[in-house]
């Protein structure tokens, strides 16, 4: 109630929330109240409404889609699903919307702030908002290319915070040009726009992206290293796609007794001729046949010399549906016999069956022994 004798001066205003004076309702310098926003406004000498006072007003929390108005705090949650936040359509130089995820869902379902006719960051495209707990401020900026102009505060209400040497995980970004100095990689890795072709490896000219190659004929390409524990085989069945193979073994040693070792193709234990021909420490001459069941590899095996049991493998005819042929070389040494020997591997396998696995075991007892299996192009 005004006071007794005076009379009280009333400006021009409104009570409906979001009304904004057009410049048609005021003369210039005349004032205008929105008693339910607290936002004064005024008209200038160009004809322009302004809004004096009043700062950022937050709505209510918005589930569906929403147009702003200039100063507009815009609260939004998309727990339900995504919507559209739209920015003002014909935005003064200035004037901010605030836009927060206050539901922390933006990562789960989107949200999108439409530009209304206006460029977001110089760009004729509206924002996807896809990271949760983020405030984004949006002022719109008329000179120049007129744009909406962004700045985003993350974190703000328990999103991820972002550091400097921080762990982060980031989901469906795209990252121009990165330096990345180490990574832990769990899904497949794209280089240059494609994932390769079977056989292929990375290389480097010194600069730029690494790209896809083809080795060059005889290159060893490491299908895989097995380590044997105990084992009672070892098999390679993966990668099994070469003509050409060469098998590497070390530190062999069994458990008990001085078993011999084989090597089988396609798990097959019949149709082998293979042997072992070498001279032991002493000048011995050694002419041993590992009979049909397999390759044979090492004649005996030592239990306590772990270091001394060691061969190398090249199979060739892998592929092909005829004879398949092994050459190599090792050296053992028997604990039960003290009996060190070095000498030839050789021999084939008559099948017509391509080759699919390998497999190394002992004819008794368990395996030890480390053994690298390579492809060798051709």
């Amino acid at each position: 109630m005004a006071q007794s004798g005076f009379t009280p001066i009333s400006l021009y205003l409104s009570t409906t929330a979001a009304a904004v004076p057009t410049s048609g309702n005021l003369v210039a310098g005349e004032l205008a109240l929105n008693t339910t926003d607290e936002k004064l406004y005024f008209k200038n000498t160009a004809g322009t409404v302004k809004q004096l006072s009043g700062g950022v007003a937050y709505t209510v929390t918005k589930t569906a889609n929403y147009t702003a108005i200039a100063n507009d705090g815009v609260l939004t949650n998309t727990t339900a699903g995504a919507f559209t936040v739209n920015l003002p359509a014909s935005p003064s130089n200035g004037a901010q919307v605030i836009v927060a995820d206050a539901g922390g869902t933006w990562g789960t379902n989107n949200l999108t702030v439409g530009r209304n006719g206006s460029n977001i960051a110089d760009v004729a495209q509206d924002l996807i908002c896809d990271i949760s707990g983020v405030l984004v401020q949006f002022v719109y900026n008329s000179s120049g290319t007129a744009t909406w102009e962004v700045y985003a505060q993350v974190g703000g209400n328990g999103g991820t915070v972002v550091t400097l040497d921080g762990t982060q995980t980031l989901t469906n970004k795209t990252l121009t040009a990165p330096t990345i100095a180490s990574a832990n990689l769990t899904t497949a890795l794209t280089l240059a726009g494609a994932a390769g072709t079977a056989g292929q490896v990375i290389t480097s000219a010194g600069s730029g992206l690494p790209s896809w190659a083809t080795p060059s004929a005889g290159a060893m390409i490491l299908i895989s290293t097995q380590t044997a524990s105990a084992a009672s085989s070892v098999v390679f069945s993966s990668g099994i796609t070469y003509n050409r193979y060469v098998l590497y073994g070390r530190n062999i040693f069994s458990a008990s007794g001085n078993p011999r070792l084989y090597l089988n193709v396609n798990a097959i234990t019949s149709n082998y001729d293979t042997g072992f021909f070498g001279v032991t420490s002493s000048g011995t001459f050694i002419e041993t046949t590992g009979g049909s069941t397999g390759v044979f590899i090492l004649p005996q095996t030592s239990q306590t010399n772990t270091s001394m049991n060691n061969f190398v493998l090249e199979m060739s005819g892998m592929t092909g549906t005829d004879e398949k042929s092994f050459v190599g070389s090792s050296f053992l040494f028997s604990g039960s016999s003290s009996t060190k020997a070095a000498g030839t591997i050789g021999g084939n396998l008559i099948t017509t069956t391509a080759a699919s696995s390998f497999t190394l075991a002992f004819d008794s007892g368990t395996l030890n022994g480390v053994f690298s299996l390579y492809g060798v192009t051709v």
